[in-house]
């Protein structure tokens, strides 16, 4: 029998997993900084579905982004704004190419489920 702490771990890993995707996708589009990708995507879809609330979220979100640059996935380079110093992200081409494959993956993952409940 599965416990909350098992489905939590479920939907923590699986939050977890589709930020950083959503975060690469992000990049593919222009280099930014991470308080800019909170605010594009705390009030989306994506955040409603997987986040109680905005810091939760803020959390994860700077959490994955250090993961992502630790993974060479995203590279980040100071930027002074305003008198602030902020970090400004962009995907390396092994960042792409994680992105693809994970993109590919999820597809493969979701007809091999619908197949499963589908019988």
């Amino acid at each position: 029998m599965k416990t909350e702490d098992e489905d939590n771990f479920v939907k923590s890993e699986m939050r977890k997993t589709m930020l950083k995707i959503h975060v690469l996708w992000r990049l593919t589009r222009s280099e930014t900084n991470a308080y800019t990708i909170l605010k594009e995507i705390s009030g989306d879809k994506f955040a409603a579905g997987f986040y109680s609330d905005e810091r939760e979220l803020r959390d994860s979100l700077y959490n994955s982004m250090r993961s992502l640059e630790r993974s060479g996935l995203v590279v980040s380079s100071p930027r002074v704004e305003n008198g602030r110093l902020k970090q400004y992200y962009q995907i390396t081409e092994k960042g792409e190419r994680v992105l693809k494959s994970s993109v590919l993956e999820l597809q493969k993952g979701v007809k091999d489920i619908e197949g499963l409940f589908g019988e």
